[in-house]
């Protein structure tokens, strides 16, 4: 009883270990967009651009949090 526990205590430990926290944060990301948009009625989502997906995200995340490092890139 003990060596079974110990066993899938581990095997938990390895199966999230495997995880990297950018991937968790990416699937939480993709699931809450995809989440609002079966939510959300059509009539209701004409008038409202898409939200973007997890690159695109992050993409403008850093650039909020850094303007000028991202425009001395693009010289």
């Amino acid at each position: 009883m003990q060596t079974a526990r110990l066993f899938l205590t581990l095997a938990g430990l390895i199966a999230v270990s495997a995880c990297t926290p950018k991937q968790v944060c990416q699937n939480l990301y993709e699931g809450i967009r995809v989440r609002n948009q079966l939510q959300t009625p059509p009539p209701v989502m004409a008038g409202k651009p898409e939200a973007p997906a997890y690159q695109q995200y992050e993409v403008l995340r850093n650039e909020r949090r850094n303007p000028t490092a991202t425009t001395a890139d693009k010289r």
